[in-house]
């Protein structure tokens, strides 16, 4: 069958449309290497998050207030009430804990394993590395507004760098989404 019989399923994929910048040898070991750290800093992120929140959904609100002096009378009273309806319910606070610990994995889990996949399958594309990043700090974050790493308390003060760079990033993620899939601003204002 000549090329001009074959039919358009049997053309060869060497047409194939490149989607924005090519990372090869140094500078793809680069990305992914780049990719890996915020990959394992939005996990650990993650995971002290769901632990703080784990601690704060599961835990009576006086002792709440002992354990938090920036905790107003206020929000002790409002915490309080929000514990008791939780409790008129006909819910425990160990299990009210655990059942929204269990949810936030849940919503956080694809994002990190869509973004294990996407650089096994496209590390040789910058587009996919960054996006892949970005993915595992929208994952972590687990919303834009107010990041679930936010409230992490005085315990966690090592991780304040690291979540500094979280929160930088996950500001920065809307110019990543701009450009997605090949690097081009889409709508062009914006740039």
């Amino acid at each position: 069958m000549n090329a001009t019989m074959m039919a358009p399923s049997d053309h060869p994929v060497q047409n194939e449309r490149v989607q924005g910048p090519r990372l090869a040898g140094v500078w793809q070991k680069t990305g992914i290497g780049v990719w890996a750290l915020i990959w394992l800093l939005s996990l650990l992120a993650f995971g002290l998050a769901i632990y703080n929140w784990y601690r704060w959904d599961s835990t009576p609100a006086a002792i709440t207030a002992l354990s938090t002096p920036t905790m107003t009378p206020e929000d002790q009273q409002s915490l309080a009430a929000y514990q008791d309806a939780i409790r008129q319910a006909g819910l425990s606070l160990a299990f009210y804990g655990a059942l929204f610990a269990v949810l936030r994995l849940l919503a956080g889990i694809p994002f990190f394993l869509l973004s294990i996949l996407i650089v096994r399958r496209r590390s040789d594309r910058l587009m996919a590395v960054l996006f892949a990043a970005v993915l595992a700090v929208i994952g972590a974050a687990g919303r834009w507004i107010q990041a679930n790493w936010r409230p992490l308390p005085h315990d966690f003060a090592w991780m304040q760098i690291p979540i500094m760079l979280l929160t930088f990033l996950l500001d920065c993620s809307v110019i990543i989404l701009y450009a997605f899939p090949d690097g081009r601003f889409i709508p062009g204002w914006s740039r």
